[in-house]
C-alpha cells in the first residue's frame, strides 16, 4: 500500500474521530479513540440487528411461497 492511501485512509479516520494524532518530532503518533470506537460498534449493531430480523422474515416469506407452490 502506498504512503498516499495509508494518509488518506488516515485522514477518513481522524475526520471520523476514531484515531487522535500526536505528532511528536518528524513522527506523528495514532492511537485509537476506544469511546468513539464503542459508539460506532453500538451503531453497527443496532443495523446488524435490524437486518438481521428484515432477513429472517424474508426467508420465512420465501419459504412460505415455495411450499404454497409445491
Amino acid at each position: 500500500m502506498s504512503f498516499a492511501a495509508v494518509s488518506k485512509h488516515v485522514n477518513v479516520l481522524d475526520r471520523a474521530g476514531l484515531i487522535e494524532r500526536n505528532r511528536r518530532g518528524r513522527f506523528i503518533e495514532c492511537a485509537l479513540n476506544p469511546l468513539r470506537l464503542k459508539a460506532l460498534s453500538d451503531w453497527i449493531g443496532d443495523y446488524e440487528r435490524f437486518w438481521d430480523e428484515r432477513l429472517s422474515k424474508l426467508e420465512e416469506v420465501i419459504k412460505e411461497h415455495r411450499r404454497s407452490k409445491s
